[in-house]
């Protein structure tokens, strides 16, 4: 598993938690993960999650509005959500149309939280505690960091783990080497 560091950027909107192993000095990117984070929300604006960040104009994002955001909708969706958008440009249409959505869902203010959320095989799921579900397909799959989405929000995120799915190539590893060698 791995844990943040309290390394953030800003960008847009989106604050981008990069997420470390705890015994290496790289930075992780994951392309199948799943995410568990406590999170509690002051007030109803927008939080979320973003994945396969590499930048402002390519990533994956889940978000839940509680408020009539926004007061123009870009893909006729209006909180109160949760939506999953594809971020495809910084310039206007940003986000393609909208992957999966759950219109009605309010999250709850002033109490924990706890949220799920899986990505594996260009499919994701996002759960919270409370019953909020929305899950999609996703059109390709993106290596990249895993993080937070707040709109004009006051939440604390805590428990942040990152688990990554992804099955790893044996070969060439120490314990494939050595299985190698003893068969000598």
């Amino acid at each position: 598993k791995f844990f943040p560091t309290p390394l953030f950027v800003r960008e847009e909107h989106e604050v981008l938690l990069r997420a470390r192993a705890i015994d290496f000095p790289f930075q992780q990117k994951f392309i199948d993960f799943v995410v568990d984070v406590d999170v509690f929300a002051a007030d109803n604006d927008g939080q979320g999650l973003v994945w396969g960040f590499t930048n402002t104009a390519s990533h994956y994002r889940v978000i839940m509005c509680n408020d009539g955001w926004p007061a123009i909708p870009i893909d006729g969706n209006k909180g109160p959500m949760i939506v999953a958008h594809k971020r495809i440009s910084d310039n206007t249409p940003w986000y393609e149309d909208a992957i999966a959505v759950k219109k009605g869902y309010s999250y709850p203010e002033g109490s924990l939280q706890h949220w799920t959320l899986t990505v594996r095989n260009n499919h994701f799921t996002f759960e919270t505690d409370d019953g909020g579900l929305l899950e999609g397909d996703l059109d390709e799959a993106l290596e990249g960091y895993v993080g937070i989405q707040l709109y004009a929000q006051q939440s604390d995120f805590d428990n942040f783990t990152i688990e990554a799915t992804l099955p790893v190539e044996p070969q060439g590893k120490a314990a494939s080497t050595w299985g190698q060698i003893k068969t000598r």
